[in-house]
């Protein structure tokens, strides 16, 4: 395999959450074309299991797909912040939940083909509610609990949701079982 030859590159786009270059390149077989790649922070997925077993999901809206779902929390890092602090942050400031214990699960590429993004798993342990969350102006979440892991699985079988809640779940079942 053969990375593409970068030939030409242009910011189409510079914005706080939406920043997209346009690249020309180089195929290996010597043709060219041109690609566009979103450049975005990596961010954090927290599963978070309540000291009692259940397990904390959000009932939230996004905008890009205009639909409401069922997601854990989860955010991007921010500069200088490490994978860990930013799992604590976004658990606390989108539900008002602490982790006694954050334990790293696995990363994956967001969407690989236009996007150099990660996804960082964490599995939050023993959490407990600790203050009223601080969410951003842009952000509608409500915080629903589930009985316990199985519960979760089934639910999202057929909730709507995104990548990431099933992500999540595979990576856990995957660290139990190593």
């Amino acid at each position: 395999m053969q990375p593409f030859k970068v030939l030409a590159s242009e910011r189409l786009l510079n914005e706080k959450y939406c920043t997209i270059d346009k690249e020309r390149v180089e195929f290996p077989d010597g043709s060219q074309g041109d690609w566009f790649i979103k450049q975005n922070d990596n961010a954090v997925i927290v599963l978070p299991i309540l000291k009692t077993g259940e397990v904390l999901i959000e009932r939230t809206y996004k905008h890009g797909c205009g639909e409401v779902l069922y997601e854990f929390p989860a955010g991007l890092i921010d500069p200088g912040e490490s994978p860990e602090l930013a799992a604590e942050r976004e658990l606390l400031e989108e539900t008002g939940y602490r982790a006694e214990t954050l334990t790293y699960l696995g990363e994956a590429f967001s969407g690989p083909t236009g996007s150099p993004m990660k996804h960082i798993y964490f599995l939050g342990e023993g959490c407990k509610f600790v203050s009223e969350p601080e969410r951003e102006p842009a952000e509608q979440i409500e915080v629903e609990l589930l009985p316990d892991l199985n519960a979760a699985k089934t639910f999202l079988k057929t909730a709507i949701s995104s990548n990431t809640a099933y992500t999540a779940l595979t990576m856990y079942d995957l660290h139990k079982n190593l």
